[in-house]
């Protein structure tokens, strides 16, 4: 049976443990989040690297050449905006994103949107975009390519790329 298992942290819990996760993760884990500036991107990153370790055991983590993060015989994939993280984990790859819905650009929508794809709110265009990414991220390749041309799930309906089904 498929199961997709779906874990949402707050950047308030993640500073709350701080200690706890600083000292459970690696020393280059800690450099990479380290070099971040902004405070909340350095939680954001230690956050993703406790719930990747906590729930996907000691494999060692690599990435693909698009950087996403892989494990043997582990899907999962992670996400964070604003003050949550959410990380997916599934017995099939997975591709997750979340985004604080803020205002959005008229150019915005006319960069990612495809003319099919109707956008009537700034909580339209969030639906398309993180149903955008997370394909792109399930299937490995990132934002890498133009947006438009990337199915939307906006409406529930099922795509199909490369003969797999994604919803």
């Amino acid at each position: 049976m498929n199961y997709i298992t779906l874990f949402i942290v707050s950047l308030e819990h993640i500073k709350s443990i701080q200690n706890e996760i600083e000292s459970n993760i690696s020393s280059d884990e800690l450099l990479r989040a380290k070099a971040y500036k902004n405070e909340d991107d350095y939680f954001r990153t230690i956050g993703s690297i406790y719930l990747i370790n906590k729930y996907t055991g000691s494999s060692p983590l690599y990435f693909n050449k698009y950087g996403k993060p892989l494990k043997d015989d582990i899907y999962f994939n992670i996400s964070h905006s604003g003050d949550y993280i959410i990380m997916g984990l599934s017995n099939l790859e997975i591709g997750v994103d979340i985004e604080k819905i803020k205002d959005v650009k008229p150019k915005m929508v006319e960069q990612t949107a495809s003319i099919e794809e109707i956008i009537n709110s700034n909580e339209d265009f969030f639906k398309m975009w993180t149903s955008k990414e997370s394909f792109l991220k399930c299937i490995g390749v990132g934002i890498n390519q133009d947006l438009k041309n990337v199915p939307s799930t906006l409406k529930g309906i099922e795509c199909i790329y490369e003969n797999n089904h994604y919803f």
